[in-house]
């Protein structure tokens, strides 16, 4: 079942943390820390390889203990809408959109769901997340369609221009692959413990599977809504 098309209001990341990790978000304080202490994410627009198996990013310093050290998204039906094997018959080349999102040579019109825009924004700018990882693992079936997307999707803006999608993650996991081998690698290119991280699918088999990992895991059957 595909996610809703309607419209819902922006919310902040700390609604889609699950409530142990919440509650121990809202009892540390952030805004005392030294801005030093956890070092804004680079900016450079060709900071990571186009590829399906990305090596996660030099460390960052330590994120505060309340949240998760890594936070891991599928693409198809949880960040954006249609999925990419919907776009059959049209596909590349994707042309950017007024709305920042991305349509396809057929004319469809791949579009972030939910609150998913402002989301991606807040981890990648937002002081109380500078130290937490984010990363990709999707099964998608057009993996050269999906990293096309990602490179041409913007989530926001700055003053060196647009703010792409892409230069969000960390680390990708993007194959036709069980979702606990992409755990697995992610694992191992990160270092954080599987109970440090956070997953965020549509896809109730695919919770499921790595929820056995230990990894807390969110299902989104609508995408990043609060629904």
């Amino acid at each position: 079942v595909l996610p809703s098309r309607r419209s819902h209001s922006s919310l902040p990341m700390s609604a889609f943390i699950p409530s142990p990790l919440l509650a121990a978000a809202h009892r540390t304080s952030f805004r005392g820390s030294p801005r030093n202490t956890l070092p804004r994410r680079s900016h450079h627009p060709h900071h990571r390889p186009a590829s399906t198996s990305t090596s996660m990013r030099a460390p960052r310093s330590p994120s505060p203990s309340a949240l998760p050290k890594l936070v891991v998204f599928d693409l198809d039906g949880t960040l954006w809408d249609p999925e990419m094997y919907e776009l059959w018959g049209g596909g590349s080349p994707f042309t950017e959109h007024p709305s920042g999102d991305v349509v396809d040579r057929a004319g469809t019109l791949v579009r972030l769901l939910g609150n998913s825009r402002a989301l991606l924004r807040e981890l990648h700018t937002a002081e109380e997340f500078w130290g937490v990882k984010v990363a990709i693992s999707s099964r998608t079936d057009e993996p050269t369609w999906a990293q096309e997307c990602m490179r041409k999707i913007e989530i926001g803006n700055r003053e060196t221009g647009p703010l792409k999608m892409k230069e969000v993650f960390d680390a990708e996991e993007i194959a036709k692959d069980r979702k606990v081998n992409h755990f697995e690698r992610l694992r191992q290119k990160s270092g954080v413990k599987y109970e440090e991280m956070i997953f965020y699918d549509n896809e109730g088999g695919n919770i499921s599977a790595v929820k056995t990992l230990g990894v807390h895991c969110w299902y989104c059957p609508r995408g990043m809504t609060k629904e």
